[in-house]
């Protein structure tokens, strides 16, 4: 498989006829200088959306969030391989229950400081 179409015609038409097709085709005309550099501003947003996503789009480490009077202790969240879960809790907040259910809330800890979140 070709990589792409002036590969191709190279194989196929030999060097000299390439020369001959690009002299017809002329030089870049005055809309083709004009599209150029708007499609290049066009690209530059693109790369900047990528660059955004590469930090926006990360998932900080984050625990099921007990409700107000439920006292804070590890026994109420499940363990993965000695790490707290981060989508699950013990029903009746407590390591006894066995029935594990889907958070509704979530907490964050970033740079020490706590962040709620339904």
């Amino acid at each position: 498989m070709y990589r792409s179409a002036i590969v191709y015609i190279a194989d196929t038409m030999g060097r000299t006829e390439i020369d001959k097709l690009l002299a017809v085709l002329g030089n870049p005309g005055r809309y083709s200088r004009i599209l150029f550099p708007l499609l290049c501003l066009n690209y530059i947003q693109v790369a900047f959306n990528h660059l955004a996503m590469s930090i926006y789009a990360a998932t900080p480490p984050h625990v099921c969030r007990l409700p107000v009077g439920v006292p804070v202790d590890n026994r109420s969240i499940p363990t993965k391989g000695g790490v707290l879960d981060s989508c699950t809790l013990y029903a009746n907040y407590t390591h006894t229950s066995g029935e594990a259910v889907k958070c509704t809330e979530w907490q964050y800890t970033l740079r020490g400081r706590v962040y709620h979140c339904k």
